[in-house]
């Protein structure tokens, strides 16, 4: 601590303004101190609490999700260069000015995609849950292990697909004007407000 604190305020003889600043100095360094070890705790345990989970590598919010068709933020390649999303869409029927036929097309093409989602969702939620329990059991096996992976790797492709697709299919449907407008409404465009981007984002993430 001495080697902090310069020579003459050792012996009493430092000015007030010289006192002031070692003391701002030394507040300075506590509060500091304060900071930084939350964020060194966050960064060293980033999995903490998640042991408790009934499938370790979903949260609850995955599992719903994938059970019950949700986007899971799958189509973002989609949805972030111009091709809108069904579910949205519908949402955003009135300021789009959506047309009889249009409501009808985009809604059948939502309803294909939850169908056939949903089915590929559950099947992962299981084999998820099948490959922590060979863990937790400590039974798994190099083979199994990677055949494990392999079909989990090959649903979660085969269900971006779907997400994907289905974008690519709604685009066709709207004009350049109602794609536009889309885009503004979801934060995307020119005039766009995070407000609205928040406000309509915990619909699936499509």
């Amino acid at each position: 601590m001495n080697a902090l604190i310069p020579q003459e305020t050792l012996y009493g003889d430092a000015p007030y303004e010289d006192l002031r600043s070692i003391i701002f100095f030394l507040t300075m360094l506590f509060v500091i101190s304060l900071f930084e070890t939350p964020y060194a705790v966050a960064d060293t345990q980033p999995y903490a609490g998640q042991h408790q989970r009934s499938i370790k590598a979903l949260s609850k919010k995955d599992i719903q999700g994938y059970k019950s068709g949700a986007g899971l933020g799958m189509a973002k390649a989609a949805e972030l260069n111009h091709y809108p999303g069904p579910i949205h869409v519908l949402e955003f029927a009135a300021p789009l000015k959506l047309n009889k036929k249009q409501t009808k097309a985009i809604e059948i093409l939502y309803q294909q995609m939850k169908a056939d989602a949903i089915p590929l969702g559950i099947e992962i939620v299981a084999l998820e849950a099948r490959l922590d329990q060979l863990f937790a059991t400590k039974t798994i096996q190099n083979k199994e292990l990677i055949k494990f992976v392999s079909i989990i790797a090959e649903h979660k492709g085969r269900l971006r697909a779907v997400h994907l697709s289905v974008h690519l299919k709604t685009k066709p449907l709207l004009t350049p004007k109602q794609l536009a407008h889309y885009d503004q409404l979801r934060g995307y465009g020119i005039g766009s407000s995070s407000h609205e981007n928040n406000k309509h984002g915990k619909h699936g993430n499509h």
